[in-house]
């Protein structure tokens, strides 16, 4: 070993010890997830391996990592180490999932952490006869479970969202706690003064509540204010976090862990913009910091001192594994109505991590300082207790899992990305097939409200981020919809989710002819591509606003066979979306977007038929525009008039007797219009002046993305005025009213 052999000096001792750590930590934890084993083995025994003992095992004076060369910095380091640890627990810490079982959380917090603690205690002096201040210390130090080995564990293990929110929230919130009664009990040992230690922790409590609530709200100020650049974000949060921490350990010490774990809780709590980004940086710092912190802690065990913990040692662990904890959970849980097998998965998973074994760590160190006579016990203890609640709880969980049947409900409901019309229309029927579980998201709160209005299950959130679905009522989801009018978000939704519900899971509205007329690279795209041939959603949605479109469910062999395509089919009461060639057989069911035709009915406008005089078709088109922009203002009035002026310059719109339809798309309308001009002194279309003069223009304006609503409506305008003295009633017309009456009468019979 390079660096084993004594001799160097304290600056190089400490470079080679931080080097190690932090290098041998990030690539056990990244070996872990590779293998799939609880990361916490690999750093245990990565940490004894590089420390002395490993060393000396192999022949050296000295191993690599050396954790008494950081001399009163290694405690310092571990404080402020486990404290942003917490702080990104906070971050996660999620309230809709503590509302799904808030009396089971609160009795852990509380009656579950007092039975744990007192437990634990007795069973270390009826089984060791360790004294009895000593075993209420070390008893203490495994009341946390550890949210670094939790959060790990419930990745890989499917359970229902009810028992996965109690042991996050646990996991989390029962640090602090812990942390405070192991502080009590370490100030009793060392005071001998029952009072001063519990003003202590009442003072402890304060200060962290306030410093963690001033802390959270003042992130959030900076992140909304904008205070600090984005690309500083990140490092803004960490810098923060740490001076909360910082002043709350100068107010009065061990209150850090509390205020710091607020301030997570209240920043992610507001959800500023920020928030997610700051989140996803904080797990990659925790990530960092828990490598590093166990390849420190556990270079400093010693094998001798488990060895002489023994056969009594193993049966207290027994005692806090098999005794205590499933008593935990049998008081906490009574008359909750929790079942058997979800009772039974509690009692077995309770995982210690890296709060315990740092905490027991630091106490070892200053009890050995204050003279406690056996100081290390309680590391040993606490340390074997973290070994065996990872190890077999941690490797047998799954099987557990599947043993006792507990599996989450099954994902059939979908995530539909749109309220508009189109997107509760689907939503309604999907959750009458088979009472489908819906949520529907979006950025306009107006949609969001009506759906909600609707009693449909909506929020105003953003899509892109994938963590909404550890969220309350996404047990159940497990297709995702995209009908967003933007085509590349709806490809990138569909590439984001399909890594949650999978590749075949994620369905998109995409146009039949993509922008720029390059189609997409299926097989960088996951999912369908479905109804591409209608048109973009906004412009359905407003159709079926207008009640000129409809979703309707038909038996396969009564279903339309024109003005309607099949959006999904049902089958043994499975809906199948995206189907290339649907069946029509009896025992199918269809689902149809079904547009009733008579688009040019639902084009009109009274307040766009209108008499101009103009002396060009410029100056015709500016005329008619206006009136449109009056009526709509969202229409780009320069943008429309220079395509129609050069589209028609190019090609000529002009029907014969008197008649042109000039047709235009608009990016900026969210329905299809059409206005009636009539010209009584005529203009000439083209350079032609032997040709008739036109003196009725259609003008028709449709929204980008609908090509089969667009070329409907110019063939119904086409048959309108085809029909005999339709051109002449509408010229004759006295008032506009009467032009409109006139249009939308109905042809008479044989005509």
């Amino acid at each position: 070993m390079i660096f084993a052999a004594g001799g160097h000096d304290g600056g190089h001792a400490i470079l080679v010890t931080l080097v190690t750590a932090i290098s041998a930590g990030v690539f056990l934890i990244a070996l872990a997830r590779k293998l799939d084993l609880p990361a916490i083995v690999l750093l245990l025994l990565g940490g004894v391996a590089l420390g002395n003992e490993g060393a000396r095992l192999a022949g050296f004076d000295s191993g690599f990592v050396q954790p008494d060369s950081l001399g009163d910095f290694l405690l310092i380091f571990v404080e402020l180490a486990v404290g942003l640890i917490l702080f990104e627990g906070g971050l996660t810490l999620e309230p809709k999932g503590y509302r799904s079982a808030p009396k089971m959380i609160s009795r852990l917090l509380s009656l579950g952490v007092l039975i744990t603690w007192l437990g634990t205690a007795a069973g270390l002096v009826l089984v060791m006869g360790v004294e009895r201040k000593m075993a209420l210390i070390a008893a203490s130090l495994v009341i946390v479970t550890g949210p670094t080995v939790i959060q790990p564990l419930l990745k890989r293990v499917q359970v229902p969202a009810r028992v996965r929110s109690v042991l996050h929230w646990e996991g989390v919130l029962v640090d602090p706690i812990g942390v405070f009664i192991a502080v009590l009990c370490y100030e009793w040992v060392t005071q001998q003064s029952e009072s001063a230690a519990f003003m202590g922790l009442l003072f402890r409590i304060g200060a962290g509540l306030l410093l963690g609530a001033i802390g959270g709200l003042g992130l959030t100020a900076i992140v909304r204010w904008q205070l600090v650049e984005k690309e500083l974000l990140n490092i803004s949060a960490i810098g923060w976090a740490v001076l909360i921490f910082g002043l709350s350990e100068s107010i009065i010490s061990k209150s850090g862990l509390l205020s710091i774990t607020l301030t997570g809780f209240v920043f992610g709590f507001m959800k500023p913009a920020g928030v997610k980004q700051i989140k996803e940086f904080k797990a990659e710092i925790t990530d960092l910091l828990i490598g590093m912190l166990f390849i420190l802690l556990a270079s400093r065990l010693k094998l001798n001192q488990f060895a002489e913990f023994g056969l009594m040692g193993a049966a207290s662990v027994a005692v806090v594994m098999f005794v205590v904890r499933p008593i935990v959970i049998m008081v906490c849980s009574s008359g909750l109505g929790f079942k058997a097998n979800e009772k039974a998965f509690l009692s077995w998973v309770a995982p210690r991590g890296i709060v315990a074994a740092s905490l027991s760590s630091l106490f070892a160190l200053n009890l050995a300082e204050s003279g406690m006579e056996n100081p290390r016990f309680v590391e040993t203890f606490t340390y074997s207790v973290i070994v065996a609640t990872i190890i077999l709880q941690g490797l047998t969980a799954a099987p557990i899992a599947r043993l006792l049947k507990l599996r989450p409900p099954e994902r059939t409901g979908w995530l539909i990305v749109g309220a508009h019309a189109f997107g509760r229309r689907i939503a309604r029927f999907l959750k009458n097939q088979g009472e489908r579980d819906v949520i529907l998201l979006d950025s306009n709160a107006g949609t969001v409200r009506q759906a909600v209005a609707e009693n449909l299950d909506a929020r105003m959130q953003d899509a892109r981020d994938t963590s909404i679905a550890e969220g309350r009522g996404f047990e159940t989801i497990g297709h995702l919809l995209a009908l967003t009018d933007n085509d590349d978000l709806n490809v990138r939704l569909c590439r984001i989710w399909k890594d949650v519900f999978g590749y075949d899971k994620v369905f998109r509205y995409e146009p039949a002819t993509p922008v720029g007329g390059q189609s997409l690279d299926e097989e960088d795209t996951p999912g369908h591509s479905i109804w591409n041939e209608l048109g973009k959603p906004s412009v359905i949605s407003a159709e079926i606003d207008s009640g000129m479109t409809d979703i309707q469910l038909f038996p396969g062999d009564q279903a339309p066979r024109h003005s309607s395509t099949i959006l999904a089919q049902i089958r043994d009461e499975k809906l199948e979306m995206g189907v290339e060639e649907p069946s029509v057989e009896k025992d199918t069911r269809t689902l149809h977007l079904v547009r009733r035709g008579n688009y040019l009915a639902h084009s009109f406008d009274e307040q766009l038929i209108l008499t101009v005089v103009a002396s060009d078709i410029r100056a015709l088109f500016g005329k008619i525009i206006d009136r449109v922009v009056d009526v709509y203002p969202s229409l780009d009035k320069e943008k429309t008039l220079e395509e129609l002026v050069e589209r028609e310059s190019a090609f000529p719109t002009t029907l014969g007797q008197g008649v042109a339809i000039p047709h235009v798309y608009s990016s900026t309308l969210k329905r299809r219009i059409c206005a009636v001009a009539r010209v009584p002194n005529g203009i000439h279309f083209t350079a032609d002046t032997d040709r008739e003069p036109i003196r009725l223009v259609f003008l028709l304006i449709s929204p980008n993305g609908d090509p089969e609503g667009h070329l409907a409506t110019l063939s119904e305008i086409a048959r309108t005025l085809g029909r005999e003295g339709m051109i002449e009633s509408v010229m004759q017309a006295e008032t506009d009213r009467d032009v409109l009456k006139a249009l939308k009468s109905k042809p008479s019979p044989g005509k």
